[in-house]
């Protein structure tokens, strides 16, 4: 869950992801007397099956723009450090819309509390349903549901043999 602040941020970097065509993915407001807001983004034609980077060129121009609308707007009290990013493979899971559009892809998942003993999950993602993550967690096809408000981080997982062929790779062991 984001905090006021990031829900704040987050309003104001989608208009300027959108005026860039990026899709904003994540933002993070991390530390302590001098925190670090990270944004992170990737390309509006990024799909489940088709990853695209974020340009070096892009993060800039991204960076510039936010930068000067932060300085006006001053939703963070201290000083800041800025980190744009794009979001690599392994693309971090963070709305329920990620949850839905991402199925039935494989993913890790962190929860904050224990549910039936363990906070850590991977399978396949089945969708969201009325606030509930469905994930696939056994070889039988069990289906888990885990509420989405308790989960802490989640982010897209592949096997060596997936990321190797997204890398076009051969396949290494």
């Amino acid at each position: 869950m984001m905090s006021p602040t990031e829900q704040k941020i987050w309003h104001i970097a989608e208009g300027v992801a959108e005026s860039a065509d990026l899709r904003l993915v994540r933002v993070r407001l991390t530390g302590g007397d001098t925190p670090t807001l990270q944004i992170m983004l990737e390309p509006v034609g990024c799909t489940p099956t088709h990853r695209l980077s974020v340009t070096l060129e892009q993060c800039t121009a991204f960076s510039r723009e936010m930068s000067a609308i932060l300085d006006v707007e001053d939703p963070i009290a201290s000083n800041y450090h800025l980190e744009v990013s794009s979001t690599g493979l392994e693309r971090p899971l963070v709305t329920p819309e990620d949850f839905s559009r991402y199925a039935p892809h494989r993913i890790k998942l962190q929860t904050n509390s224990s549910i039936a003993g363990q906070r850590k999950f991977v399978g396949i993602l089945k969708g969201i349903d009325e606030g509930d993550i469905l994930l696939e967690v056994a070889a039988d096809a069990e289906v888990i549901r885990l509420p989405y408000s308790n989960v802490a981080k989640a982010q897209l997982a592949f096997s060596p043999e997936e990321l190797n062929q997204a890398l076009g790779l051969a396949n290494l062991k």
